[in-house]
């Protein structure tokens, strides 16, 4: 893609201003239109709108800019026909990211009482064009018999390969209806048929994986913080084998699951008085447990199917779960309780080849896992839904929120939480899956710890990689793989509200890699980010991060290193929005709306007064943008770095451009040396306000795909280069800018936030 005009250096713009007007410089196309605040960048090229990226607003407004990433660079990857919606989308509009996420945010709120439409929510989320289909959740049909339960206990009764019902196991007993009554006893056979309906889905989804292919084999291919597996024969390799999972039959089988255990847990809550019951049956699928009695007991599972348990202060304890047993579900209603997973993928919540769903509608409890727990699903689905309470989550990796090749959804409470990891969790998705923790309130914690040092990141080896806290990654090739790629999942943190704190090293907090998509969103409250690398909206290898802080609340964000607060490396977009309060950012190098190597990334605040901070050194900041190593292909696509500050008295480094009031770009005006294929361009808005604009001229544009070329996209033709303009709703501040050639444009649409 030739690089824009309004992206080259000065001479060459004012060249083609001059060619296109008679003038040399001036003002080009400069529109007073009642549109949202933000600066913004487009570009004509012949008379043609060639707009090359988009950037968002603050509000319920939105302007698209035109600097996209070189969107070549997905459409010829190997993984071209497996990448998300949402990445494609982001690419080819990165201003339209936070509009997105703000439908996204709605959604999530809207389903969160509801876990059928928390896992479809998830599923639109991660869809990939193509091969995820539409898909339905019948009810399961309760059989003709006298007894329900006695009926569902015999489907049940098949073995592994699933060669037709038979009786119960010798020495199983069904209780009798005066032990276990109606309606209690036709619930639990209801969700009982939900099992057996899902697992026959289940088992249609994964009938292309090869016999071989077991839980502990698949969990055997992740790193455990003690050494990187090798020697995975190609036939088992998950990266291989990506392609033959049945994605809507995977789906289908967990909204069926989901479903059946919502109407038992509803049950369970709106039932005046229950019978005291403890009921224990052996299937060959696992063991379904019923207490009822209302004391506290220590459950210690092996190969959970279903467990039932009302009332008492619990502790349950999960050990080795059986290849045989793919299917886990768990409700408990009341009691402080606590669960601990004694290995891998133990927890009734993990969803490996599988699926896992843990429900806890009451109590303040407490859970305890190693890896593949809380929330985790590897060729599976997984559900952990805790309804109330202040809990508190503690793991080592691959957790509370995790997936690869499938969907996990945490949602915790509105109460106080904690949530405690090493790596790798708290909404992190790998390759194709989509991971979600979503919580609803309270102050929390969310912490991705140093120590110990199980998983050494590139860019610090004594520190752990996160890859947390809204990270969506994909795999780069591998020699080991023989050059196998893969893209990226699709991971999101979602907290409605509260006092939070998030702490992590590297890679989080809203942040895509390799054909991956994070997003950080937080809807208010006086919060704490810290990080070191790859942060705080941050992506790099044709990657998309977000991070979204609503309201106004007073806000620290500290990276230690670099690449943070809207960076994007190597054709990825980054975007950051701070709606209002009295900020703190600071970074080492690199960020604050910068770009390197054809990327594109924006950071927005909004009102307040903010302090900015930056390591000694050169300013890599404050709308950047550069070539790390420009090539002849590099120095032909664009890539741009946008910075703009609404309101308040400001502080900004010494060291950079940056002031209170002004306008500039990167590199300055008049540096010919520069690269033409990357351009900076930052802005300080004085007041709220932004100057005014007259209702004759309120107008709004027509969306424009940003690789769409047309005459006349704007209210009349021109060519050249576009200037700058600065809205905010109704009102404009255009007059210094538009006469200045130092900035470079804009481009409106109608997305909304």
């Amino acid at each position: 893609m030739k690089t824009p005009v309004c992206l080259q250096g000065p001479a060459v713009r004012a060249a083609a201003t001059h060619q296109s007007t008679g003038r040399p410089g001036g003002s080009l196309c400069c529109r007073r239109l009642a549109l949202v605040w933000v600066l913004a960048c487009g570009c004509l090229q012949g008379g043609d709108a060639r707009p090359a990226a988009a950037v968002r607003g603050l509000g319920s407004d939105t302007v698209d800019l035109g600097t996209t990433p070189d969107l070549d660079q997905l459409r010829l990857s190997p993984t071209r026909d497996r990448q998300s919606r949402l990445l494609r989308a982001a690419m080819a509009s990165p201003g339209a990211l936070p509009a997105r996420a703000r439908h996204i945010e709605d959604r999530f709120r809207q389903a969160q009482d509801s876990p059928g439409a928390l896992l479809r929510a998830a599923a639109d989320l991660g869809a990939i064009p193509g091969v995820d289909r539409s898909w339905s959740a019948p009810a399961p049909m309760l059989p003709g018999g006298t007894d329900t339960l006695a009926d569902a206990l015999a489907l049940l009764s098949v073995d592994t390969a699933g060669r037709g019902a038979g009786p119960p196991p010798a020495g199983a007993t069904v209780p009798p209806d005066a032990t276990l009554p109606e309606p209690l006893r036709g619930e639990i056979a209801r969700m009982l048929l939900g099992i057996h309906a899902a697992e026959q889905l289940r088992r249609t989804a994964l009938a292309g994986m090869p016999a071989a292919l077991t839980p502990s084999a698949l969990l055997g291919q992740f790193p455990d913080g003690s050494a990187v597996p090798t020697g995975i024969p190609a036939a088992l390799d998950l990266r291989r084998l990506l392609s033959r999972l049945d994605r809507p039959a995977l789906l289908q089988g967990m909204a069926v699951l989901a479903q059946a255990a919502a109407r038992l847990s509803g049950h369970l809550q709106a039932a005046p008085a229950l019978p005291r019951v403890y009921w224990r049956h052996e299937t060959p699928l696992g063991t379904v447990l019923v207490d009822t009695t209302g004391t506290g007991s220590a459950h210690v599972l092996d190969s959970p199917l279903l467990v039932l348990d009302v009332g008492g202060d619990d502790r349950y304890t999960f050990e080795v779960r059986r290849d045989g047993n793919r299917i886990a579900v768990l409700i408990d209603h009341g009691g402080d309780d606590l669960y601990a997973a004694a290995g891998p993928g133990t927890d009734p919540s993990a969803g490996i080849l599988g699926y896992g769903i843990l429900w806890d509608s009451e109590g303040s409890d407490g859970y305890r896992g190693g890896s593949f727990a809380q929330g985790a699903a590897v060729f599976g689905a997984a559900l952990h839904i805790d309804q109330a309470g202040r809990d508190r989550y503690t793991a080592t990796a691959y957790a509370q929120g995790f997936a690869v090749a499938g969907w996990a959804v945490l949602r915790s409470s509105s109460d106080a939480t904690r949530f405690d990891a090493v790596s790798q969790s708290q909404a992190s998705a790998g390759p194709e899956g989509t991971a979600v923790l979503l919580d609803a309130g309270g102050d929390d914690r969310y912490t991705l710890s140093g120590t110990p040092l199980l998983f050494p990141s590139a860019q610090l080896p004594d520190r752990n990689v996160s890859l947390g806290q809204g990270a969506g990654r994909g795999q780069r090739p591998d020699a080991s793989a023989g050059g196998v790629s893969t893209t990226g999942g699709t991971g999101l943190l979602l907290d409605a509200a509260g006092d939070d704190h998030y702490s992590a090293h590297v890679f989080a907090q809203g942040v895509g890699y390799h054909e991956g998509t994070g997003m950080l969103l937080d809807g208010g409250g006086h919060d704490t980010f810290e990080a070191a690398w790859y942060a705080m909206g941050a992506a790099a290898h044709n990657a998309a991060g977000l991070l979204v802080k609503r309201g106004d609340g007073d806000d620290r964000y500290a990276a230690s290193h670099s690449a943070a607060l809207g960076a994007a490396h190597d054709f990825s977009v980054a975007v950051f929005v701070d709606q209002g309060g009295d900020d703190y950012y600071r970074v080492g190098d690199f960020g604050i709306g910068a770009a390197l190597d054809n990327s594109v990334a924006f950071f927005v605040d909004g009102r307040g007064a903010d302090h900015y901070a930056l390591g000694p050194g050169a300013c890599r900041g404050f709308g950047y943008a550069a070539l790390a190593d420009p090539d002849p292909l590099r120095s032909t696509l664009a890539g741009a770095g946008f910075f703009v500050d609404r309101a308040g008295r400001d502080v900004y480094p010494r060291q950079c451009p940056a002031r209170n009031g002004a306008a500039w770009t990167s590199p300055p005006e008049g540096d010919t040396a520069a690269s033409a294929a990357a351009r900076g361009i930052g802005h300080d808005c004085p007041d709220a306000h932004c100057g005014r604009g007259d209702a004759a001229a309120r107008t709004r544009l027509s969306p424009i795909h940003p690789r769409l070329s047309r005459p006349g996209w704007l209210p009349h033709k021109c060519g050249g280069e576009i200037t700058s303009a600065i809205f905010r709703h109704d009102k404009i501040h255009s007059s210094a800018l538009c006469r200045s050639t130092r900035t470079i444009g804009f481009l409106a649409s109608r997305h909304e936030y």
